[in-house]
């Protein structure tokens, strides 16, 4: 075997490792390179992957799959990947949070063929003076949000077959007379949450295919001059001067004309959330309109002059406004309308009689005191919550055939014999937070259709007698918070069908559980808590649920402190078991109190007998030594 010195062994290593290293350097030398070319390849690669993603999206309006483009972050610097994008079957193109100053037309040369382009939460700016967006004559819908964003009269030129507009958050402040006057294909017009002040800003008058118009959430004041400068057109408008008094008499002498003379195809108006007091003669001869909202506005008054033409509405809202009174002609001649929502306004009575198709009425937070309802075949729902209705009769209430739902909550209402007789149809009735104190025999006389019933939040101290008759498929009763002391079969007798009892939140002390769950075999599922059930009558009511499997709501936290008078979560108490406790804890203080003066008594007495005893046997002591002197003495 041939040796190795160590010098030589050394020397080996050195050489070796030495090799390892050159190696290793080279190869890291190498990936570095290889690094350095792929950053330098990438940032070659058009910059567009970098802004720009495409999506697979189902567009509803042409029933297909379309690619749409997507770019975001798109700055000044960064244009250029808008201007060089190339979109082939797309027909989308989306610009998110993007900042696109001094923009040409150059910005959209390689998408000509999209149809609908967005620009969102951008800022977007232009010489006012060329039209943007000439080269897309493919257009369809134009969108821009939430984006600043100013129009002038070329601004939208060469968009021929734009049919949708929607410019939402732009801080505009008015719509130039002649920016709109190519569009002759527009269905949709949308300008809403802007700064809009006056209607005579907007030219519609051109717009023959318009269908939609939402102006909602502006500055509008006043519809008084809903009219537009076209400048070639003029029309006289066949009004009775009396039922307007606020129409200028010079009107028909300036050149403005109304909306529907150019505009008359217009099925949607949009005026919500608007500051508008007066609608003057505005709406006249929209005669296809179907959905007007004027929801959250400042009108005072609506008369049935200016809703007189409205023969094909089918949707009106007119919530949310200062409406004192409305006249019950305004309903006149509507026979398409299904919906009326009158809800959060000054209204203290109102007659509503005669609307063939009427379904939906909503009149709640008003001041009513007096409403009727007659010969409404189609109404299914009647809200009149958060009213001041005391007073009912049945007579406030005829031909109603189909009203299946009425919500009567938060009212003054007396219930009276018979008082929903002629609404047999009715299958839910809310008449909770109403201060109700009694419930009379055949107040729901004729509700044999009745499922729900809500008399939760009311004054109501007992059941007593047979409150519920007549309403034998009734499935759910709430007479929860409320302050019942005890339920008895008796007043459940009638309803067979109940399914579902809520007492809770009572002042309950009893329930004559055994009677009640063995009549009314569909019952499974009650609600008693919060009330003041004794322990024992409690646990025996548990028993009882779950050998019927019946479930019963519990309390979902348990007081701790209290946790021997709970039942399976329910609280309740022991009266006797509390008085025998306060008596025994009453007469054990009595007790301790009379051994402790026992007691105080006794060492009393032994400390003055012991000190006695000491004295008397001190004294005798010393008499002792006495008589032993005098016998020394005598010695």
């Amino acid at each position: 075997m041939k040796t190795v010195n160590k010098n030589e062994f050394l020397e080996r290593f050195y050489t070796s490792t030495m090799k390892i290293f050159v190696r290793m350097r080279f190869l890291f030398d190498q990936e570095i390179c290889i690094l350095h070319i792929w950053v330098i390849l990438y940032l070659s690669i058009p910059t567009i992957s970098l802004y720009c993603d495409k999506y697979f999206t189902y567009y509803e309006e042409y029933g297909e799959n379309f690619f749409n483009v997507t770019c975001s972050d798109i700055s000044k610097n960064t244009q250029h990947v808008l201007e060089n994008i190339t979109i082939n079957n797309e027909i989308s193109l989306t610009i998110i949070d993007s900042s696109l100053e001094n923009v040409t037309p150059d910005l959209f040369r390689n998408v000509r063929n999209i149809k609908i382009l967005s620009i969102l939460n951008s800022h977007f700016s232009f010489d006012r003076k060329q039209s943007i967006f000439y080269d897309l004559d493919s257009l369809e819908t134009l969108e821009i949000i939430n984006t600043s964003f100013s129009i002038e009269n070329s601004t939208l030129n060469g968009l021929k077959s734009l049919k949708n507009i929607k410019f939402t958050n732009n801080s505009l402040t008015v719509i130039p007379s002649s920016s709109l006057d190519q569009l002759d294909n527009l269905e949709r017009l949308e300008i809403s949450e802007n700064l809009l002040t006056d209607v005579k800003n907007i030219p519609l008058c051109g717009l023959r295919k318009l269908k939609l118009l939402n102006l909602s959430s502006n500055l509008l004041t006043n519809l008084d001059h809903f009219y537009f400068d076209c400048h070639t057109y003029k029309k006289r408008v066949d009004v009775n001067m009396a039922d307007v008094p606020s129409l200028q008499s010079d009107i028909f002498d300036s050149t403005f004309y109304n909306i529907t003379t150019g505009s008359h195809d217009v099925t949607d108006l949009d005026l919500s959330k608007n500051q508008i007091k007066s609608l003057g003669i505005s709406l006249s001869n929209l005669d296809k309109l179907r959905f007007l909202n004027l929801g959250y506005n400042s009108l005072v008054k609506v008369t049935n002059v200016q809703f007189q033409t409205l023969v094909s509405l089918g949707k009106l809202r007119l919530n949310n406004n200062k409406l004192q009174h409305l006249n019950s002609k305004i309903f006149d001649n509507k026979p398409r309308l299904v919906f009326v929502d009158l809800s959060h306004n000054y209204l203290n009575e109102i007659t509503v009689f005669n609307v063939s198709n009427l379904q939906y009425l909503y009149i709640e937070h008003n001041n009513l005191v007096s409403v009727s309802f007659k010969s409404l075949p189609s109404l299914k729902y009647v809200s009149l919550e958060q009213n001041d209705l005391a007073e009912l009769t049945p007579d406030e209430f005829q031909d109603l055939p189909k009203l299946s739902r009425m919500n009567l909550s938060g009212n003054k209402i007396t219930l009276t014999k018979g008082l929903f007789k002629n609404i047999p149809s009715l299958t839910f009735l809310d008449l909770s937070n109403n201060s109700i104190t009694n419930i009379t025999e055949n107040v729901f006389m004729g509700l044999k259709n009745l499922e729900s019933l809500d008399l939760s939040n009311n004054q109501l101290s007992h059941l007593s007698g047979n409150p519920f008759v007549d309403i034998e498929n009734l499935e759910y009763l709430n007479v929860s918070f409320n302050l019942i002391e005890s339920l008895s079969y008796l007043s459940l007798e009638p309803l067979s069908n109940l399914k579902t009892l809520d007492i809770a939140n009572n002042k309950l002390k009893f329930i004559e559980y055994d009677v009640i769950l063995s009549n009314l075999p569909g019952l499974t599922n009650i609600n008693i808590k919060y009330n003041i059930l004794t322990c024992d009558n409690l646990k025996k009511l548990i028993v009882f649920l779950k050998k019927r499997n019946i479930s019963y709501t519990h309390n979902e936290y348990i007081n701790l402190e209290n946790i021997n008078q709970n039942i399976a979560g329910i609280p309740c108490q022991s009266a006797n078991r509390s008085l025998l406790v306060a008596v025994s804890s009453k007469n054990n203080g009595r007790i301790a109190l009379f051994v402790i003066g026992v007691c105080l008594v006794i060492v009393l007495v032994s400390v003055i007998a012991g000190i006695m005893s000491y004295k008397f046997y001190i004294y005798l002591k010393r008499r002792k030594y006495r008589a032993d002197e005098f016998e020394l003495v005598d010695e």
